[in-house]
């Protein structure tokens, strides 16, 4: 029996309901994603409000950043962060956490990390007074690539609100695998604040980390 041909023209047709169900679906992915984005937020919100790694006014930041010294290139490398305060051991890679200091990442370089960021931190709590040491070696040369570029920043985390107090920026290169360079030493007063004076760059090894 065929039907009115007012009601015929009120039933969706086939395009109608593949448009309606196209957005349907694409609500649904949309309102997914921004429920992953919420989800991955507050995990980095939380992780950032527990991690021992959070930042006080007064800590320092070392940041190493090592690049090709040919500027068409990129570089493939692991290089490694020493860095020793006062009254306790080294910290670097094999030893993360120290009394001071704490390493913010171990970048492996491209080969496993999949990124160029080729960046590690470290930041240094209380600061007792005396001598701080800055040091790195090329752990591993994934592109045998050598010299390797390196820029050092020293930064100090001011009161919150406000950027990171840069101290200084320095330029070395390193020039072999597993030759541990010392990159500065400075000296911290009684009241917390780097000595100026007391910097010195490039200048004879202390060695933190030794070859296996």
């Amino acid at each position: 029996m065929d039907e009115p041909e007012s009601l015929a023209e009120l039933r969706p047709t086939r395009t109608d309901r593949h448009l309606t169900s196209g957005l349907e679906w694409g609500w649904r992915d949309l309102l997914t994603t921004l429920m992953i984005s919420f989800v991955a937020m507050c995990l980095m919100f939380i992780i950032a409000t527990v991690s021992p790694a959070t930042m006080s006014a007064g800590d320092l930041v070392v940041q190493i950043t090592w690049t090709s010294c040919d500027p068409e290139k990129t570089v493939d490398a692991d290089v490694d962060l020493w860095v020793k305060a006062p009254g306790d051991g080294p910290v670097g890679y094999s030893r993360r956490t120290g009394l001071t200091f704490d390493l913010l990442h171990d970048h492996r370089g491209f080969h496993v990390e999949g990124d160029y960021s080729n960046t590690e931190f470290a930041v240094a709590r209380n600061l007792p007074s005396g001598k701080y040491i800055i040091n790195a070696v090329i752990f591993t040369s994934w592109d045998n690539q050598y010299p390797v570029c390196l820029k050092t920043i020293l930064s100090q985390a001011p009161a919150a609100g406000k950027g990171n107090k840069e101290i200084f920026t320095h330029l070395s290169r390193l020039t072999a695998h597993n030759k541990e360079e010392t990159i500065v030493v400075f000296y911290v007063d009684q009241n917390k604040s780097v000595d100026m004076d007391s910097i010195k760059f490039d200048p004879p090894p202390t060695l933190l980390w030794s070859s296996p």
